[in-house]
């Protein structure tokens, strides 16, 4: 099987429920899916981090890697791609005392 157009992918494509995909031609060519996830979140650190999001409206502080490859059926990989998402919460500066004070 060989890709007959572009595919672009987002998060709803990225889930190991997802089966068919479709590529960007006009009509749009259906690409199945088969395979295994290889590797998971553990459920304690999901739930951890969506309690995190509940509660304070926002992801927690952290390096977050995300990466997905493309394997053959013979476990060779055929594309990969990661990304590092660094998540910092903006710190307020305080003035601790005035500044330049002439006598």
């Amino acid at each position: 099987m060989g890709l007959q157009a572009p595919i672009i992918l987002d998060n709803r494509d990225i889930s190991s429920e997802t089966t068919v995909i479709y590529d960007m031609d006009s009509p749009p060519n259906s690409i199945e899916l088969t395979g295994r996830v290889i590797d998971t979140i553990d459920p304690s650190q999901a739930d951890a981090i969506l309690q995190s999001i509940m509660a304070t409206g926002k992801i927690a502080d952290g390096e977050y890697t995300f990466e997905v490859s493309i394997l053959s059926e013979d476990d060779q990989v055929l594309a990969s791609d990661s990304k590092i998402i660094l998540v910092q919460s903006p710190v307020s500066i305080t003035l601790e005392s005035p500044s330049g004070v002439f006598f």
